[in-house]
């Protein structure tokens, strides 16, 4: 770990624009690698061990001071090293807010620093109303960070959302085939607004469309997505051929390669675990893998969605 925040450290002090800046910039983003969350505590620690790499070493209250006026820098950097990991061109998103409460009691709101600008919303994930603040993030699957805001807890998560996106249209652009995973309201963010503004997002009115998910599913609701994604994803990669045969029977063809087997599998007994009505049977081939899924009388229009949301998939392919 010493090396790796020394190696770390040579690289981001050498960026411009200036050298304090850039040393500023350094020690928040080695702050996180070692996870200490107290400024106080990590200034302490640089002290004792970071000493030769930093000379002069701020106090807590004028640390402070630098970070927000640097908060400009200090995005611009985080984004330049999130862009180096391997999970930024992750293509499925999560997309999500959660309210940041400043207080219960009308005077703790009022002597609040945040007072005047706060505002009393509703969480309807806690059933209850609150004043504060509300924050909206997009992050990847492995929770790396891709945009986020900090709004008033009474704006409108639809605005909120296309600002989001629109703000930065380069995260978008160069992803035609980015798929955003909603939970809670935001679901109904996509399903009212989004549709109408392909240009901001693409895919998005499949993916949050679950109605067509079974109640005999067994599968926590907010894992839903997370599992459809998987499936989406697996069929725009590897559907080569479909066909529906019969009303209870689906035949699919995806190319096979180096673990595939085994992923269409992990799906199928995943899948199987909590909808005992489906049946799929996986047949290895030289070039491709059959894959059959059957289904009792009782779901047949599911087994139907399914074939229409896989032929969707695999014409993106």
């Amino acid at each position: 770990m010493r090396t790796e925040l020394d190696s770390l450290a040579t690289a981001l002090i050498g960026m411009a624009p200036q050298p304090a800046d850039a040393e500023l910039v350094t020690l928040v983003m080695m702050q996180a690698m070692p996870g200490f969350t107290s400024e106080a505590k990590w200034l302490r620690y640089a002290r004792s061990h970071l000493r030769h790499l930093f000379p002069c070493l701020p106090k807590q209250p004028g640390y402070n001071k630098c970070l927000r006026k640097a908060a400009e820098l200090l995005r611009r950097a985080t984004r330049l090293l999130a862009t180096d990991t391997s999970v930024w061109s992750d293509d499925v998103w999560i997309v999500d807010s959660t309210p940041v409460e400043c207080g219960h009691s009308r005077e703790t709101v009022k002597r609040s620093d945040p007072a005047g600008w706060a505002e009393y919303g509703y969480c309807a994930s806690h059933s209850r109303f609150f004043c504060g603040l509300c924050l909206h993030l997009v992050c990847t699957l492995q929770g790396l960070p891709i945009a986020f805001a900090l709004t008033g807890a009474e704006a409108d998560e639809r605005e909120t959302l296309l600002d989001l996106l629109a703000a930065e249209p380069g995260l978008t652009a160069a992803r035609p085939g980015q798929t955003p995973l909603a939970t809670g309201t935001w679901v109904q963010v996509y399903r009212r607004r989004c549709p109408q503004r392909r240009d901001v997002m693409t895919g998005v009115s499949a993916m949050t469309d679950m109605a067509w998910v079974p109640q005999s599913c067994t599968l926590p609701t907010e894992e839903r997505p997370l599992r459809v994604a998987e499936w989406d994803a697996l069929f725009a990669e590897r559907l080569t051929a479909l066909a529906h045969p019969q009303a209870l029977r689906l035949r699919l063809d995806l190319v096979g390669g180096p673990g595939v087997v085994d992923r269409i599998r992990d799906l199928a007994e995943r899948e199987g675990g909590c909808c005992s009505f489906f049946a799929f049977t996986v047949t290895p081939g030289e070039d491709l893998v059959h894959l059959e899924i059957t289904v009792d009388q009782a779901h047949e229009a599911v087994l139907a969605a399914i074939a229409a949301r896989t032929g969707t998939a695999g014409e993106a392919r």
